[in-house]
C-alpha cells in the first residue's frame, strides 16, 4: 500500500503508520510540555535561590515551601513520563522514514535517558524536605550537595547533554526530508548545539543555581516538541512511505516500468 504524499496511513498494516497513534504522540507531547512548564511557573514561580546562596538560606528555602517542592516533583514525575510517549512516536517516525539510519535508535535513546533525568529534578530537594519533616538536623554539606545536585548537574548539566544529542539526532531527520518542515531541522540542530554549551556551562560551575544559558536545554527541548506534536496532530508528513520505506530511496533505484508496475499493484 503507498500512502499518499503529506498524509499518515490511516488504516495501516504492521509496517506501517498508523495516524490515530500519531496523534496520540502529538497529545501527548504538548501535555508532556504544558505539565511541565505549567508545573515550573506555578510551583517553583517563588525560587529566589541561585548560585551564591547560603546553605542555610536554602533550608529555610525547603522549611518554608515544602508542599510546593513536593508537589513540583510529583508534576515533574508525571510530565517525564508522559514524554516517553511522544519520543517513542517521534522515534518510529524516524524509522519508518530513514530505516537504515541510526538516527531513530540515537533520538529514541538520548530522549530516555534525558527524560529520566528529568524525574530526578526536584528529587533531591524533596528528599531534604522529608529531612525537614523528621526533624533532622540541618547538615551544612548536605544541603549543599543536594542543591548542587539538582540546580547543575542534574539539569541542566547531564540533561543538556543528552537532549542535545536528541535534538541533533531529529534535526538531522527532519533535513534528510522526514516528520515535519524542512527549516525545523536546522533549527533543531542549532537548538542542540545551544543546548550543549548550557549543559557544559552548568557543570563547570561550582556553585548550583540555573543561569539564563541554563534554560536553553529544556526550552529548545520544549519548543521542538511543540513544532513536531503540531505535525502529529495535524496528520501531516513530508515523508512517502512503502510499507515503512521511504519512496524517495527506492524509486531511484527501479525502471519507469517497475515503478508503474508497483502503482498498479497498489
Amino acid at each position: 500500500m503507498v500512502v499518499a504524499p503529506n498524509s499518515f496511513n490511516s488504516s495501516a498494516g504492521p509496517s506501517e503508520l498508523s495516524a490515530p497513534w500519531v496523534r496520540v504522540g502529538g497529545i501527548f507531547g504538548l501535555v508532556t510540555v504544558a505539565v511541565l512548564l505549567g508545573g515550573a511557573i506555578l510551583l517553583g514561580g517563588s525560587n529566589t535561590l541561585n548560585d551564591t546562596s547560603t546553605s542555610t538560606a536554602i533550608a529555610n528555602y525547603v522549611a518554608a515551601h515544602q508542599s510546593s517542592l513536593v508537589e513540583l516533583t510529583v508534576v515533574t514525575v508525571v510530565g517525564s513520563a508522559l514524554g516517553l510517549w511522544f519520543l517513542a512516536t517521534v522515534a518510529t517516525l524516524i524509522r519508518a522514514s530513514d530505516p537504515r539510519s541510526p538516527l531513530a535508535a540515537v533520538a529514541l535513546c538520548s530522549g530516555v535517558v534525558a527524560t529520566s533525568l528529568s524525574a530526578w529534578d526536584g528529587v533531591t530537594m524533596s528528599a531534604l524536605v522529608f529531612l525537614h519533616r523528621q526533624g533532622a538536623p540541618n547538615d551544612p554539606t548536605l544541603v549543599r550537595a543536594f542543591f548542587d545536585l539538582q540546580n547543575g548537574l542534574l539539569m541542566p548539566g547531564l540533561f543538556g547533554g543528552f537532549i542535545a544529542t536528541f535534538l541533533i539526532a531529529v534535526g538531522v531527520a527532519i533535513t534528510r526530508g522526514g516528520l515535519t518542515h524542512r527549516w525545523v531541522g536546522p533549527l533543531a540542530v542549532v537548538l542542540g548545539a545551544v543546548s550543549v554549551v548550557g549543559s557544559v556551562d552548568a557543570l563547570l560551575r561550582t556553585g548550583g543555581g540555573t543561569s539564563t544559558l541554563g534554560y536553553a536545554p529544556v526550552l529548545s527541548y520544549g519548543a521542538v516538541t511543540l513544532l513536531l506534536s503540531v505535525t502529529m496532530l495535524s496528520g501531516q508528513s513530508r515523508t512517502r512511505i512503502v510499507e515503512g520505506v521511504r519512496l524517495d530511496a527506492v524509486v531511484p533505484t527501479t525502471s519507469r516500468a517497475e515503478r508503474d508496475d508497483v502503482g498498479q499493484r497498489t
